[in-house]
């Protein structure tokens, strides 16, 4: 298993930076089928973010990343209110690199769940991920995936995307 360390550019508030496997993002070429992802964690103290970075293993193929920010309802395991959004353009790349997201200030509550989700529509990424075993399981949120062919989001708690949440100094 892999540890990734990205160059803070802001403290942290939460991370994940195990990594042992990969999921996609974005449109597979020579198909109509694309992938969306994301991540929902929960804050350990309130804070006011700044940036969300994603570590991709590999970018296929150039294009657009959105990212949106959310409050996530833990009871209704849906997505709440958008609270922020950012884009980056990004070209093809072999090994790992992180993608930094600025969201300008977003104000987080203690012991609240927020999450993020990844789409493209012409890029296609390799986005970090961990497998989490039953001895080390170290969940801390869910995974969460859709593909444009299915009509039902998958929620997973023993997997993990390799990300970080800054936030302001």
């Amino acid at each position: 298993m892999k540890t990734y360390h990205p160059v803070p550019s802001s403290k942290t508030l939460v991370s994940q930076l195990e990594n042992n496997s990969s999921q996609w993002l974005g449109s597979l070429p020579l198909s109509q089928i694309s992938f969306k992802v994301g991540q929902t964690f929960v804050t350990p103290a309130s804070a006011m973010v700044d940036s969300v970075q994603i570590c991709a293993d590999a970018i296929q193929s150039n294009g657009v990343v959105e990212l949106s920010f959310h409050e996530f309802n833990e009871s209704a395991h849906s997505w709440g209110a958008e609270l922020g959004k950012s884009s980056l353009q990004v070209a093809r790349k072999a090994g790992d690199s992180w993608l930094k997201f600025d969201l300008g200030n977003i104000r987080l509550e203690k012991n609240k769940t927020y999450g993020f989700i990844l789409t493209s529509n012409d890029a296609l990424i390799a986005i970090s991920e961990v497998a989490w075993g039953h001895k080390d399981s170290k969940p801390i949120g869910e995974e969460w995936s859709i593909r444009s062919n299915e009509k039902e989001e998958h929620f997973f708690n023993y997997f993990s995307l390799v990300y970080r949440i800054g936030i302001c100094a």
